[in-house]
């Protein structure tokens, strides 16, 4: 490994999937619906859902799920909220920042690198 460093690749590697498979969060936070966020706005969390959670659960109009890196963001879902800008009381979250949708995951982020 060590006899690798400050070497480059001769040639460009490719893969034959997609890799994650899925729609990765890349923090802790809230899973949303980047319409439903604006600062004061309650959203009801339903639940959370760990890295390796196998659930299918689509997000509810008003609600959000608590979800931590590396889980698969739940269809309806199309941001995260990092955890530092929720406050959170009993089950109702409120944003201090507005969130835009696509700002959440490992292929969002990816799509958004320039490609060589």
């Amino acid at each position: 490994m060590w006899d690798a460093l400050g070497l480059v690749l001769a040639q460009e590697v490719r893969t034959d999937r997609e890799y994650p498979p899925f729609d990765r969060s890349t923090r802790d936070g809230y899973a949303v619906n980047s319409k439903e966020v604006t600062p004061g706005a309650g959203l009801e969390c339903v639940g959370e859902i760990k890295a390796g959670d196998t659930g299918t659960e689509e997000l509810a109009a008003g609600t959000c799920l608590q979800i931590m890196t590396g889980a698969a963001v739940p269809a309806g879902a199309d941001a995260v909220v990092m955890i530092e800008h929720v406050r959170r009381k009993a089950d109702s979250c409120d944003s201090s920042e507005r969130r835009s949708a696509g700002r959440t995951s490992c292929q969002e982020e990816a799509k958004r690198r320039p490609h060589k």
